[in-house]
C-alpha cells in the first residue's frame, strides 16, 4: 500500500508540473495512473516521477519521461504515436 501511494503523490506532481507548462501536450491524472499500474506489473518500483511530457514537432511522437526509484540510471522515455494508449491500463 504504502509503494502504490508513493506512486500516486508522484502522479500527482507530474500532474503540477505538466500543468505549469501551458504549451505542452497533457495527459491526464488516469492516464498516469495507467502508466504507474502497467510499470508496477514488471518492476520492484518504489516511486515513479514523470519528469517530461512533449510532443515532437517533425515526428508528431509523443515523448513521455520518467525516473524510477529516484535513480537517475533508471530514466527513459516512452515514445507514443497516439495519447490514446495512455488510456489504458494493459499494453504499450
Amino acid at each position: 500500500m504504502k509503494r502504490w501511494l508513493r506512486g500516486i503523490i508522484v502522479c500527482l506532481l507530474g500532474v503540477i508540473v505538466l500543468g505549469g507548462c501551458q504549451t505542452m501536450p497533457k495527459i491526464t491524472k488516469e492516464q498516469q495512473n495507467n502508466i504507474v499500474t502497467r510499470i508496477l506489473r514488471s518492476y520492484d518500483v518504489q516511486e515513479i516521477e514523470f519528469i517530461r511530457f512533449s510532443q515532437d514537432t517533425k515526428t508528431g511522437f509523443y515523448l513521455l519521461s520518467v525516473k524510477i526509484n529516484n535513480n537517475d540510471e533508471k530514466r527513459t522515455t516512452l515514445s507514443l504515436s497516439n495519447l490514446n494508449i495512455l488510456d489504458k491500463e494493459h499494453g504499450f
